[in-house]
């Protein structure tokens, strides 16, 4: 196996992960769609600002020392 393989099947799965993120939050369908939607147009560079920008709790909680479970 290439390492093109590896790396794409890796984007995807990463770009898998994150629609299964995005859909499992609890916020408004709006931002779900637009997030779907970056992650699936530009998929490196929507999946690098999602895991930046779509997730603050979790940058919060690290900053914190706090767990989200």
């Amino acid at each position: 196996m290439s390492i093109t393989r590896v790396l794409a099947f890796t984007l995807l799965l990463l770009n898998v992960l994150a629609l299964y993120d995005i859909l499992r939050r609890p916020v408004d369908l709006g931002s779900k769609l637009m997030w779907i939607a970056l992650v699936w147009l530009f998929p490196f560079v929507g999946l690098l600002l999602y895991l930046l920008f779509g997730r603050p709790n979790l940058i919060r909680a690290e900053r914190t020392g706090q767990s989200q479970f």
